[in-house]
């Protein structure tokens, strides 16, 4: 691993957002999963060699302030949505992992145009047609 990103906090609707950033080309927006933000790993290395990589720490992950108002997994996905917009980030690739497959597929559903990709690696959340699901973000 390599320090060939940056560290900054942006301002979300009120909260700070802690962004890793890096690398140049096309942006890609990766969200972490339910466990919280790694870090800056080898897979974020590699594809800062070709990308422009966002890794923000989402509100209420890793001690940071979740905001009272938020209630649903739609209003962690506006929050994606309201920093891409901070950092003037328009077409972007979104990665989600575990939890973050469940918001960055909300993401999908309230702005197609802005996504130039969607990637769901071991997402949850996602409503099956018929059956029940879980609802970590209620719990």
């Amino acid at each position: 691993m390599t320090d060939g990103y940056t560290e900054s906090t942006i301002e979300v609707a009120g909260l700070p957002i802690q962004v890793l950033r890096g690398g140049e080309g096309p942006s890609v927006l990766v969200i972490h999963h339910e466990t919280g933000n790694p870090g800056w790993l080898e897979f974020h290395n590699a594809l800062s060699g070709r990308r422009d990589v966002i890794l923000p720490t989402l509100p209420g992950w890793d001690g940071t302030e979740r905001g009272d108002w938020m209630r649903s997994v739609r209003d962690l996905a506006a929050i994606c949505s309201l920093l891409l917009d901070e950092l003037g980030v328009g077409d972007v690739t979104v990665v989600g992992l575990g939890f973050g497959g469940y918001i960055a597929a909300e993401m999908a559903t309230a702005n197609q145009s802005r996504l130039s990709g969607l990637v769901l690696v071991n997402a949850v959340g996602l409503q099956p047609e018929d059956g029940e699901i879980r609802d970590q973000f209620l719990e």
